[in-house]
């Protein structure tokens, strides 16, 4: 290999015979690196002239302009995963180093801190195999990679990312890709109702989902949280169900009373359970309830005049601490979260 090392010299590299320092204008070799019982795989200098060397299994090597060794990093003296090193290259700050068979790993120089990209069963956003072959930055400063059986992709941080059907129930992915209700949480965590998968959990600290096998079929269509250990949950077709995060079972839930419960429910609307504040859900459907959930009580929602809400769907769209908005139709409403009020917006 043949890198660029500054102004008229050229740095090479040679598979057994050490690495040399080729002066352009005077014509003339100089041995900056002995040559290793291994086979060099890797040769690259960083903006600052440091050069990094990795031999065959042998992980890699620090050294300063002058040749002069400065660390040795090995799977056993440091955190990179894998000791055959096949391509290096500098990126965001980071050493890349593509090994064969642990995926891309991350070196800091400035905090000797090591991270890694791999290959995840079910993740759809991580790298295809664990076995990369090279590294290339092109001239827009993309980062490519090269690998055995993987083909070649291109590397991007990004902000979205994708959540796809799990392979063989895998943690890295949902139950069913069609999402129709979030719930989440104050730590972060969030409640994931699906059309047909029942019910997931996302954790974003381990970036892994729960499945719950007693929700499988169901159609969540709306959460909200009755307590530290219940979820209020609308299932259609079937009504609105408490379910126990630690036992994963329901129990009936009723609005109101068995009669109201059965106009909401069953009549042909569509109760859906929406969380405005703490120990307060608007449960809305043909009627538009406030469930109290530090007691258990119910209260109406009152209108500034009489709505007919029988022939849309109303629905929440948004809330705050002070307000809420409600949609059906043509029509926007405003509601007061002090008095639960419901008037004409526009």
């Amino acid at each position: 290999k043949m890198l660029y090392f500054e102004d008229g010299k050229i740095l090479i590299g040679t598979r057994k015979k050490g690495i040399y320092l080729y002066d352009c204008r005077i014509r003339q070799f100089t041995l900056l690196i002995p040559s290793s019982q291994n086979l060099l795989t890797s040769l690259y200098v960083t903006a600052d002239r440091h050069i990094y060397v990795a031999f065959y299994g042998d992980g890699f090597y620090c050294y300063d302009r002058t040749g002069r060794m400065k660390e040795h990093y090995t799977k056993e003296n440091s955190g990179l995963r894998n000791n055959y090193v096949l391509d290096m290259a500098e990126y965001n700050g980071s050493i890349w180093l593509a090994t064969d068979g642990g995926g891309i790993n991350l070196f800091i120089p400035r905090t000797f801190q090591f991270s890694q990209l791999q290959h995840i069963v079910g993740d759809y956003s991580s790298l295809p195999v664990n076995s990369i072959t090279l590294l290339y930055k092109d001239m827009k400063g993309d980062l490519w990679a090269g690998s055995v059986r993987g083909g070649i992709f291109s590397i991007k941080e990004t902000y979205i990312k994708t959540y796809k059907e799990a392979i063989l129930n895998s943690t890295h992915g949902l139950s069913e890709e069609s999402v129709i209700s979030l719930y989440e949480e104050k730590d972060g965590k969030v409640w994931i109702g699906t059309d047909g998968g029942g019910i997931n959990l996302y954790d974003p600290s381990t970036d892994k989902f729960t499945h719950f096998p007693s929700t499988y079929g169901d159609k969540v269509v709306s959460i909200a949280e009755v307590s530290e250990t219940e979820l209020m949950v609308s299932l259609y077709t079937k009504g609105i169900f408490l379910f126990n995060k630690k036992t994963h079972k329901y129990r009936p839930f009723t609005i109101v009373d068995e009669e109201t419960n059965k106009k909401e429910c069953f009549y042909g609307y569509l109760p859906l359970a929406n969380q405005v504040a703490d120990g307060k859900i608007y449960i809305i459907s043909c009627g538009t309830y406030v469930y109290h959930t530090h007691d258990g009580t119910f209260s109406r929602m009152q209108t500034d005049r009489d709505y007919d809400f029988s022939n849309d769907a109303l629905c929440l769209s948004y809330s705050n601490d002070r307000f809420s908005l409600l949609k059906c139709a043509h029509q926007a409403f405003w509601v007061d979260q002090k008095s639960d009020s419901i008037r004409l917006l526009f």
